[in-house]
C-alpha cells in the first residue's frame, strides 16, 4: 500500500539537504509523481530549507508530507517568525537578483501552489497533484479499455469461423 504519510526530523545545517532530496526522493516514488513535478517539489523544498538555514534558531526541525492525491501538503515545524514574516512579505522584484532572502522568496511563490501558516509555528507547502493523477487513471483507463476492446473482437471472430 502506498503511503500517505511521512515525517523526518533533521538538524538545521547545509549537511541535511542531503535528507531532504531523499525525502523528496522518497515520497515522489511513494506517489508516482513525475520528474516535472519532482523537480518543483526539490527545489522548493531544498530553497526553504536554505531559508531555514540561514535565519532559524531551533536545532531541529520536523518535515511530514500528506496528500489526498488531490493536494501534496508538506509542513515544516517549528518554523521561526522571521521566516513567517518573509513569505507573507512582498518581494521586491528590482532586487531579486541582489538579495539572497528576496530570490528564495520569488522561487518558492513560484514554484508552491499555496502556503499555509499557522500559529504553532507550522508553514505547509501545498502542491496541486490532481492534474498529475488525473493523466495517470485516464491512461490506465484507455489501456483496460483497449485491452477489453481487442478481446472482443478476437472473441467475435473465434464465434464466426
Amino acid at each position: 500500500m502506498v503511503a500517505k504519510e511521512h515525517a523526518l526530523e533533521l538538524h538545521v545545517d547545509d549537511q541535511s539537504l542531503t535528507q531532504i532530496e531523499h525525502f523528496v526522493d522518497h515520497l515522489c516514488d511513494q506517489l508516482m509523481i513525475n520528474d516535472a513535478y519532482f523537480g518543483n517539489i526539490l527545489m522548493s523544498l531544498t530553497e526553504f530549507f536554505s531559508l531555514i538555514v540561514d535565519f532559524q534558531k531551533k536545532e531541529t526541525i520536523k518535515i511530514s508530507y500528506s496528500t489526498d492525491y488531490q493536494k501534496l501538503t508538506i509542513k515544516f515545524e517549528p518554523v521561526d517568525n522571521i521566516i513567517m514574516e518573509a513569505l507573507n512579505s512582498e518581494v521586491d522584484l528590482a532586487n531579486v537578483v541582489d538579495s539572497e532572502i528576496n530570490k528564495r522568496i520569488f522561487i518558492l511563490n513560484k514554484l508552491v501552489d499555496n502556503f499555509v501558516m499557522d500559529e504553532n509555528s507550522t508553514v505547509a507547502l501545498e502542491f496541486d497533484i490532481s492534474a498529475l493523477h488525473s493523466v495517470v487513471y485516464d491512461d490506465r483507463k484507455n489501456k483496460l479499455q483497449a485491452f477489453y476492446r481487442k478481446k472482443e473482437k478476437k472473441k467475435v471472430a473465434d464465434n464466426n469461423d
